[in-house]
């Protein structure tokens, strides 16, 4: 393969440099050290192994479609270089069912985009008739749409772009929206076959001549001579307090005169 990415040659190196510090802590002499260094060389041998079986399942080319860059380490050439891992663009087909005024979300994000080397752009897509139309192009691989209505059911496409605006990975997506449970066009309004007539407010007056003119003519006679009772009480109070005085004073003088 002659390759390797930097987090694996990360994680040899570190195992490496923790067999030679053992060995020099330890001050092993002649055939001791010999064989030490045997030993820690085949040790080495096996994490490398380990490390780059783990590399060729993980991080070397894991798409199983779509284009994917890595910048790996060139072990022959000692220097970091671009490599490509192509497969067919085409990653399938999405098929989306969902209730009205729910949101539409359109996750155009594969697996190995996020290890995919260098920046990276996302444009959508929706058929209309014959041809496609440009939703919206940016960094984000999901595309909302709020408070979906069945108009927006239809085919949708999304591609991922990398930096020099190639196209790196297709999506297609079926959306199917339903309408609500129990939700109708509402029937039309019959036509009226003749003019409105409301029934009279509860609290509207009895018509003359009805019943209620008794009990109107009482509220009022009664409420009349209550006022007259009252006025009637202060005239009354005011005399009698003007009367009081003149008493007093009648009685005081008849004192003086014997």
């Amino acid at each position: 393969m002659g390759v390797i990415d930097e987090k694996t040659m990360g994680e040899a190196a570190a195992h490496f440099r923790r067999a030679v510090t053992r060995i020099m802590e330890n001050d092993f002499k002649d055939g001791q050290l010999f064989n030490e260094v045997m030993w820690s060389l085949q040790a080495l041998r096996e994490t490398f192994t380990t490390l780059m079986a783990q590399f060729q399942r993980e991080v070397f080319c894991p798409n199983k479609c779509g284009r994917m860059v890595h910048q790996f380490i060139d072990c022959r050439a000692c220097d970091t270089k671009i490599y490509s891992c192509n497969r067919d663009l085409h990653c399938g087909e999405r098929r989306l069912r969902i209730q009205q005024d729910d949101d539409l979300i359109l996750d155009c994000a594969l697996t190995w985009h996020r290890a995919s080397y260098g920046a990276k752009s996302y444009r959508f897509y929706r058929a209309v008739g014959g041809s496609e139309q440009v939703m919206v192009t940016g960094p984000d691989a999901f595309l909302v749409k709020k408070e979906a209505t069945a108009n927006d059911s239809g085919r949708y496409r999304c591609e991922m772009l990398d930096t020099k605006g190639w196209v790196c990975s297709e999506l297609r997506f079926q959306v199917t929206v339903t309408p609500l449970p129990g939700n109708s066009t509402r029937p039309p309004t019959p036509a009226l076959l003749g003019s409105l007539t409301l029934p009279p407010p509860s609290w509207s007056p009895t018509p003359p001549g009805g019943p209620g003119d008794w009990t109107v003519w009482v509220i009022i006679g009664s409420s009349a001579g209550l006022v007259l009772l009252l006025i009637g009480g202060c005239a009354w109070l005011y005399h009698r307090q003007r009367e009081v005085p003149e008493e007093d004073g009648g009685s005081q003088g008849g004192q003086l005169k014997t």
